[in-house]
């Protein structure tokens, strides 16, 4: 969706499914690539090679992402205020192949094991 607008902001239609309360919880990709980078810094060595095992395997998983949560239509607006165009926005049925209205992610995990903080709020 905001590539989209930012390409072709004036022939650009925003699709919202659901209600006008859908909110996502936007990254940025730089705040993505730094949570991976700390997580692979901060992993214990392989626990072996040529299929010799050593050890169980580590397994950690981590989610990443941003905090608070943003009404994607907010989003929206945020980029016609910037881009100083007006989108055509068009609100749809939420689709049934498991979208939800609301994400979040819950950060405190990656907080305590590496000190991830996303730097990038919308």
């Amino acid at each position: 969706m905001i590539v989209k607008i930012s390409i072709n902001p004036f022939e650009s239609r925003i699709n919202s499914y659901g209600s006008r309360t859908v909110t996502r919880d936007f990254t940025y990709i730089d705040d993505i690539v730094k949570g991976w980078l700390g997580a692979l810094d901060t992993a214990e060595k392989n626990t072996g090679s040529g299929r010799k095992k050593r050890g169980p395997a580590q397994l950690r998983v981590f989610n990443l992402g941003n905090t608070p949560p943003v009404p994607v239509l907010d989003l929206v607006g945020i980029l016609e205020r910037l881009l100083k165009v007006k989108a055509k926005r068009m609100v749809m049925k939420l689709p049934r192949n498991g979208d939800v209205l609301f994400t979040h992610s819950n950060i405190s995990l990656v907080r305590r094991e590496f000190g991830y903080r996303p730097k990038l709020m919308i």
